[in-house]
């Protein structure tokens, strides 16, 4: 079994953010990278334990941050993670219009 570095499993938090526009990752939300199933939503959720326990280091707070990274979830904070899901969602059907 191949086990993945903090920076591999960053860069594929950092894909999910790309193609999101959030980290808002459910717990359960699991992708297949290099042959294993890695479980991206509990990644995220242990960087948040870390981060509460002192155990992130100021780069990797820094680079989760520049991701968009929610240290902790409230009702506001999902709210405007909603709001940037629809505004996403809805510039990809202009887009997908615009061509055909």
């Amino acid at each position: 079994m191949y086990v993945l570095d903090w920076e591999e499993l960053y860069y594929l938090a950092k894909r999910y953010y790309i193609k999101y526009g959030h980290l808002n990752v459910s717990y359960e939300y699991c992708v297949l990278y290099k042959d294993t199933n890695i479980c991206l939503g509990a990644w995220i959720k242990k960087q948040r334990e870390l981060k509460k326990r002192n155990k992130l280091s100021e780069k990797q707070i820094t680079l989760l941050e520049e991701i968009g990274m929610i240290w902790k979830k409230n009702k506001k904070n999902i709210i405007m993670i909603s709001i940037g899901k629809l505004d996403i969602n809805l510039q990809r059907n202009f887009m997908m219009r615009m061509v055909i």
